[in-house]
Order: C-alpha cells, then structure tokens, then sequence
C-alpha cells in the first residue's frame, strides 16, 4: 500500500496479515495545506507499484489505485505507465466514480 502527493511514499509493503492492513488505512492522511498548489504524483505512484509488483514471482499482479482522475506533477509519463504495467503483467481496469 502506497500513498502519493508531492512524493510517493510505502504505507505497508506487501502481506496476508488483515490487521497490519486496517492498520495502513488507518494511517493514510489527506494531504491538505491552504494556499498551496496540491500535487499527485499518481503516474509516479503506479508507476513505483508496478515495479515492486515485477519483483513478486508466480503471483497474481493486480493493482487497484484509488484516486481522483488526474495527474499533478508525476516525473512518468502515462504512456510510460501503460508500456510498464503491460510488461510486468499488471492487470487493471480503469473504473470512474464521478460524485
């Protein structure tokens, strides 16, 4: 589990333990400072999953990203993401929940 605004940062690094998960999600924090420019480096965070998801062998690499649309501020480029999760074998599908 990652997180991501100005930098992308591990929450919890891969496991079956549903406690150190809850855990996690308990400590993830909305990044909020008034008068700032926001950024999300989504590409970079996806980006930095796929990589660790290439380094798990004979399993099944899915990637659920759960974030507004778009993208500030991210160093890769999504066709890059796009070239890297078909690569390493990431399945995703993207859904949109507008509110």
């Amino acid at each position: 589990m990652l997180s991501f605004d100005q930098k992308v940062t591990w929450v919890q690094d891969f496991t079956n333990n549903g406690d150190a998960l809850t855990n996690a999600m308990h400590r993830l924090q909305p990044l909020t400072r008034p008068g700032e420019d926001k950024e999300a480096r989504m590409h970079d965070a996806v980006n930095a999953a796929i990589e660790r998801l290439r380094g798990r062998p004979n399993s099944r690499r899915v990637l659920l990203l759960i974030s507004e649309t778009r993208d500030r501020g991210s160093e890769t480029a999504l066709d890059a993401v796009t070239v890297a999760a078909q690569t390493a074998g990431v399945q995703f599908t993207p859904r949109l929940t507008r509110r």
